[in-house]
């Protein structure tokens, strides 16, 4: 478990795609879990902002297919009311789970914003869209290593609070069992291991979901796979936190 005294800051990387008020409790919720403050970084989508600077920029409403109001003047006020609603959103659900939380918007593209804003500290990205729940798991995505034991043990500080299982997925056999036995060594058993090699790619991240649901992975920054944090929640359906090694 985390102790007390320890000081640890989630950034909770928003944008125009992934900003859902059940999103947002979730993220209160782990924050509490990990006895940890929130940054909301909440960016505005540089490019959709140039498109609607084109003059030739049109948007369809889909229910009438008929040509709305799309400019930038229009996108900047549907952004900061975006904003707004997940400021409330959060600060709603942090009060519930007695979170301390920031929220900074800024104008530019979600992953170099996350890349040059999550260093240090632990990183939370949601996919695009709000998938069902699983079955109450956390996954720890290893390769082994120090990468690999960062990962699993704030897999273990997530899930321990609730009762949650802890899934292991790992590259290869032997280092998964190295950081199990570990963990067992520290007094801590992960009460559902899986040793299965990851494919680096949206076909085979989908799959390993499949196969072994969860609600939420947790990977190393050193270990970080082909995609980028954004795509990766993407392709797993599921929330990605990043840890430092």
């Amino acid at each position: 478990m985390t102790p007390p005294d320890t000081l640890r800051r989630i950034l909770v990387a928003l944008d125009v795609a992934r900003h859902d008020r059940s999103w947002l409790g979730l993220a209160a919720e782990f924050a509490a879990r990990l006895r940890a403050d929130v940054r909301l970084l909440f960016v505005e989508d540089l490019d959709l902002l140039r498109a609607a600077d084109l003059p030739f920029a049109r948007e369809i409403d889909l229910l009438t297919t008929g040509a709305v109001a799309f400019d930038v003047a229009t996108v900047e006020a549907r952004l900061r009311r975006l904003s707004k609603a997940a400021r409330e959103s959060f600060a709603s659900a942090a009060t519930q789970q007695h979170v301390a939380w920031s929220l900074e918007v800024v104008r530019g593209r979600l992953p170099r914003e996350i890349e040059s804003q999550a260093q240090g500290g632990d990183l939370l990205v949601f996919p695009h869209r709000p998938a069902p729940r699983a079955r109450g798991r956390v996954a720890a995505l290893c390769a082994g290593g120090e990468g690999g034991h960062a990962a699993l043990r704030r897999a273990r500080d997530l899930a321990a609070p609730a009762g949650l299982d802890v899934v292991f997925v790992g590259h290869a056999a032997q280092p998964v069992r190295e950081l199990q036995l570990d963990l067992l060594d520290e007094g801590t058993a992960c009460r559902s291991v899986v040793l299965r090699p990851i494919t680096p790619d949206v076909t085979g991240l989908r799959a390993l979901r499949r196969d072994h649901p969860f609600d939420v992975a947790v990977i190393c920054a050193s270990e970080a796979l082909a995609l980028e944090p954004a795509a990766l929640a993407d392709a797993l359906g599921c929330p990605i936190l990043v840890v430092p090694a």
